[in-house]
């Protein structure tokens, strides 16, 4: 044991610990907003985080690159083992390839990653502190077309008494994040027509740009399967490929070998073509992953008022949190250990937790920016192969985010989420998720799967939610159950946690606040909401001020409901499409409906401009009060 990991120990036992999640006590200092860098630990409302890099062994002495012995103290540029500390106004630039294990690198200053050159850096926690900066090319120059920038999680033992909660082994940032990798013009598109065994080609709806050859593609299973095909012994019929040709107009994709599969669309009863699959592009060519999928995975972290915009990147195998009940450190009143969690919440592959962004918006008026990203987890599972780290891309109690053009595939339980139902003013847009499955049940899974209701969703994609239970499936939830109140932001950039700067909204009252132009198909069900406009609000049957709209909402070969509504009122579907397999409906056990209210306390629902075609049911509710709108 190295003298840097002794001292962390028994700085461990110097300070009372506490749990990973303090919602009750405030632990910023009184100057509001400030988190001491040089304590030992960095403390938010939230949490207590150690100080990785507190007792460096390696300090960088002036601007220049990593591997130049110059830049470093000692003469001698940092390796496996060291904890290396980037002071105050000092800028580094990442320009080696290396797989050296650095125990820490803490950035106060900045560590910039060349844009010209392949790059690897292999940590085991990269902390980014409030006044520092991390950049993997910036939206000026982002990482070159034909380079590769590598950011490795190192399999190694966690130090449970220097860090017993486990939030290191990953990214870990407070302070400004810039990761921006080659542009694509669109991450996921539609094909033209119907994909089927043996094609080669994809024929493509609309034309790509910055996708090359050798880009990992995704095409999903689109199967209208029947209940027990999905819950008993399902094999995906989804498909991965690499692009070995793109036509010159950008509308055809050559494949590097045939499909081994059809990938259907859906028909109506007139047996026209109505709806076709999309193919993602997980390729990137900024890669930040676990070292070994099956050992200690990392996991990423944006916290407290972290500036991040992190943009077409892929992060794969990352995140420790499983689908497993939750299993968290625990601590005893005078902060020792009384328990070593195994499965510590909050641990995700993408996580903004608690993020507020900075006190002045982003320049294109977001408090954070996630757009473009792929996440894969092709080397986690179990025996059967299933990926068990639970969710994706995960919002908590983060607000006025952008959330846009990211592709998940292969997700266990929920992919893109709103963790805790307080989040508002996001931006979820154009957003594919593909290839999940879940053993939870109800309302507590989906691709896309929300708390709560206060933010906009349009423009996003669901393919392929399966599931090991029964109800859940789905492609879009909405989960407000036992919701209640929440503090949100008065006002963009405000801290919720703070006298002034927050709203006590009855979620339960809260109207969706958009819900436009997605898509579900070849899942269990399309869509689900629960407890909206229900047990709170103005009156006793919970009125909100305004109606929420899930407006031209399409879905497509799902084997129970297009919509399952559930203890909701106040809401209109406008233009709302669902197709199904009319072949199946010869068989009597296929109870698959259109649109389906399951309970006596939903009430002033329409139904207006629906095509609703191939199902056993068009529309089914229970008897209820006469819609007021």
């Amino acid at each position: 044991m190295g003298i840097h990991s002794r001292r962390r120990r028994a700085l461990w036992h110097s300070v009372p610990a506490l749990a990973e999640t303090l919602e009750s006590r405030t632990l910023l200092s009184a100057a509001h907003g400030m988190i001491d860098s040089n304590a030992d630990y960095l403390e938010t409302h939230h949490d207590r985080i150690p100080n990785f890099a507190l007792h460096p062994t390696v300090t960088a002495v002036s601007d220049g690159n990593w591997s130049d012995v110059g830049t470093w103290s000692g003469g001698v540029a940092p390796t496996t083992g060291d904890i290396v500390l980037i002071p105050v106004g000092t800028t580094v630039t990442y320009e080696a390839q290396s797989s050296a294990a650095v125990e820490v690198v803490g950035v106060k200053g900045q560590l910039r990653f060349a844009t010209d050159t392949d790059t690897k850096l292999t940590v085991v926690t990269l902390l980014v502190y409030p006044e520092g900066t991390l950049e993997i090319g910036t939206a000026d120059a982002p990482i070159d077309a034909g380079v590769r920038a590598e950011v490795v999680i190192a399999d190694q033992a966690f130090d449970l008494v220097a860090d017993p909660a486990q939030w290191g082994h990953g990214i870990v940032a407070f302070g400004t994040v810039r990761v921006h990798g080659s542009e694509l013009n669109e991450t996921f598109v539609r094909l033209a027509d119907e994909a089927l065994l043996g094609d080669q080609t994809l024929q493509l709806e609309q034309a790509v740009s910055g996708w090359q050859v050798g880009d990992e593609l995704y095409v999903p299973d689109t199967r209208h399967l029947r209940d027990f095909q999905q819950r008993q012994n399902y094999q995906s019929q989804g498909e991965t490929r690499r692009i070995a040709g793109i036509s010159p107009d950008g509308l055809t994709l050559t494949l590097d070998s045939a499909l081994y599969y059809d990938h259907l669309g859906a028909r109506g009863q007139d047996g026209n073509l109505d709806f076709t699959p999309h193919v993602g592009n997980f390729g990137r060519n900024i890669l930040v992953r676990s070292e070994n999928p099956l050992g200690v995975t990392g996991h990423v972290a944006f916290l407290f008022r972290a500036d991040v915009d992190v943009r077409f990147a892929e992060f794969r195998d990352l995140g420790r949190t499983t689908v497993a009940p939750i299993d968290n450190t625990t601590f005893d009143g005078n902060g020792d250990v009384t328990h070593i969690g195994t499965n510590q919440i909050a641990r995700y592959s993408l996580h903004a937790h608690h993020l507020l962004g900075p006190q002045t918006p982003q320049a294109n008026g977001q408090q954070f920016t996630i757009v473009g990203n792929s996440l894969t987890w092709p080397g986690q599972g179990t025996a059967n192969g299933a990926n068990t780290k639970k969710w994706g891309i995960v919002l908590h109690a983060s607000h006025y985010g952008l959330v846009q053009q990211n592709v998940l595939r292969d997700i266990a339980d929920a992919g893109i989420v709103a963790e805790d139902g307080s989040e508002s003013h996001n931006l979820f847009e154009r957003n594919f998720v593909a290839s999940g499955w879940s053993g939870k049940t109800l309302d507590q899974s989906g691709a896309f799967w929300f708390r709560g209701f206060n933010n906009s969703v349009r423009g996003n994609v669901a393919a392929n939610m399966y599931t090991t239970n029964v109800h859940s499936g789905y492609g879009f939830t909405f989960s407000g159950r036992f919701l209640g109140n929440r503090n949100i932001p008065a006002f963009q950039g405000a801290d919720p946690q703070v006298a002034g700067e927050f709203l006590a909204v009855d979620m339960n009252g809260t109207a969706i606040q958009e819900f436009r132009d997605n898509e579900a198909y070849a899942s269990e069900s399309g869509m689900t909401i629960w407890w909206l406009n229900q047990f709170g609000g103005s009156s006793a049957n919970s009125r909100a001020a305004a109606k929420s709209v899930i407006s031209n909402f399409s879905v497509w070969n799902v084997y129970r409901h297009g919509y399952f509504g559930y203890e909701t009122h106040d809401v209109m579907f406008d233009d709302y499409t669902v197709r199904g397999d009319a072949s199946l409906l010869s068989n009597v056990f296929e109870q698959n409906t259109g649109w389906y209210s399951n309970d006596y306390f939903t009430s002033r629902n329409v139904i207006r401009n629906a095509d609703i075609q191939g199902m056993r049911t068009g529309i089914k509710c229970r008897p209820t009060t006469p819609p007021a709108w």
